[in-house]
C-alpha cells in the first residue's frame, strides 16, 4: 500500500522536533535537561514531543532560550 502523503500538521510537528532535536544535539543535552528547563516533567516533555501541538508558548521560549534558537525557529517557521 502506497505511503499516503503527510498532513500539513504533522509535517509541522515533524519540523518542531527536528529542530529542537538538532540544537539538543548542538548543546549536548537530553530530553531530561529540556524537560527542566521547560519546567515540566520527564514525562510530560516526552509527551508533548511525540505531540508538539501541546507544548504551551512558554515552554517553547524556555526551550528556545534554553537551546539558544529563536522562537520562529523552533516553531518550525522559515528563518531568512
Amino acid at each position: 500500500m502506497p505511503r499516503l502523503k503527510q498532513s500539513a500538521q504533522q509535517e509541522r510537528n515533524n519540523r518542531v522536533n527536528a529542530c529542537i532535536s538538532r540544537h539538543a544535539v548542538l548543546r549536548m543535552v537530553d530530553n531530561r535537561k529540556m524537560a527542566q528547563a521547560a519546567g515540566v516533567s520527564y514525562e510530560t516533555f516526552c509527551r508533548r514531543r511525540r505531540d508538539p501541538g501541546t507544548f504551551t508558548l512558554d515552554e517553547l521560549k524556555a526551550l528556545s532560550k534554553y537551546l539558544y534558537c529563536s522562537m520562529m525557529e523552533i516553531c518550525g517557521e522559515e528563518v531568512p
